[in-house]
């Protein structure tokens, strides 16, 4: 297998190929080449110019050991693009970042990421997302920061498909992440190495709770109205709003998720937009999700309840049909009669009608 090009031949193989409109055989050609052997600046300036990315990522990843640098290539690329021209470089940044999260080498197909470095990578990848956007001029900018005061990068990947964004961003903090396994550790690894691989759940958390943290600002959720943001002038036709009501949901179940499994904290405010949120007739529900009762009661079971108004929460409850928070507020308060009323208008699962009973007779 050829594994190098002289400078003068790899130039002319990508202008024939491009005159051709062959540039993906150019991109496989360098995924299989020996970096070291390579004029790595002529291939990364002949990437860039072609819209190689596949292959500048695997050049700067596996040449320099630099994984930030793809992602601030890629997110030039949207910045400078109409929505519709960047959509296809906005889920390449993603499937990258995915990847990166889950400790595998892009493009797939190239191992994966060294376990003592792994923690590194997520936490600048991760850090590049919630800085400040430079990209002053763009309209993505003007829009973020005149809603919000500012326009994290992240922000870019949000507008663009904020279900997706944030699934991939919760890939970076899967519970497994922190529970190593040994049966995942080579036998050769040292006790030195495991240690550097292991991430701690506080260290973690600490990232987490930063994301979590300036999500909630992006969108307004600390205030009684959230944030619209317009992207575009209001006089063009091609100007959009942000978020719409899909996209409000997936921040918001976002949130609740971590806030829900104690991995992250929310003020009254914020707790409160996920309530009205879950306990609304607007809730998606799929199998892929916990129903929205079930995550109510999640709430309650991790969140003071001195941080939620018992009377305001109830009645919300109330009018969802949520009959198991309703119990739970209940007998909370120690108003057993009414919360077994409530447990026995739950039709889908009576049996916590006997369950409050039985707990109710123990206490006698």
């Amino acid at each position: 297998m050829l594994g190098s090009l002289p400078p003068e031949i790899m130039q002319a193989l990508v202008e024939h190929y491009s005159g051709k409109g062959w540039l993906q055989r150019v991109e496989q050609c360098i995924l299989h080449m020996d970096i070291s052997s390579l004029d790595f600046n002529q291939v990364v300036r002949l990437c860039r110019e072609h819209g190689l990315y596949g292959a500048l990522i695997y050049l700067f990843n596996q040449g320099l050991n630099d994984f930030r640098t793809p992602l601030e290539e890629l997110l030039s690329v949207i910045q400078n693009a109409t929505r519709k021209d960047a959509t296809s470089t906005c889920y390449r940044m993603l499937v990258y970042l995915k990847y990166c999260f889950q400790g595998l080498a892009f493009p797939p197909g190239h191992g994966t990421i060294p376990r003592a470095q792994l923690h590194a990578v997520r936490k600048e990848l991760l850090q590049f997302m919630l800085e400040d956007s430079k990209m002053l001029t763009s309209e993505v900018f003007k829009g973020f920061s005149s809603s919000s005061g500012k326009c994290p990068n992240i922000c870019y990947l949000l507008w663009m498909d904020t279900e997706a964004t944030l699934e991939v961003v919760k890939c970076a903090f899967a519970q497994e992440n922190f529970e190593p396994t040994s049966s995942t550790l080579d036998a050769s690894v040292s006790k030195d190495e495991e240690d550097t691989d292991i991430e701690s759940p506080d260290s973690q958390n600490i990232l987490l709770q930063s994301v979590v943290d300036a999500i909630i600002h992006i969108v307004g959720l600390e205030n009684e109205a959230i944030h619209s943001v317009v992207v575009g002038t209001a006089e063009s036709e091609e100007s959009e709003l942000w978020p719409s009501v899909s996209d409000f949901g997936h921040i918001v179940e976002f949130v609740s998720f971590f806030v829900s499994y104690k991995r992250a904290n929310a003020s009254q405010r914020v707790l409160k937009h996920i309530l009205k949120y879950l306990t609304s007739s607007t809730t998606s529900y799929d199998d892929k999700k916990m129903p929205p009762q079930k995550e109510v009661l999640q709430l309650f079971n991790v969140v003071p309840q001195t941080d939620w108004n018992s009377d305001y929460v109830l009645n919300l409850c109330l009018d969802a049909h949520f009959h198991q928070a309703c119990g739970m507020i209940y007998t909370a308060r120690n108003q057993n009669l009414a919360a077994l009323d409530s447990y026995m208008k739950d039709t889908m699962e009576p049996y916590h009608a006997f369950i409050f009973i039985n707990k109710k007779l123990l206490q006698l």
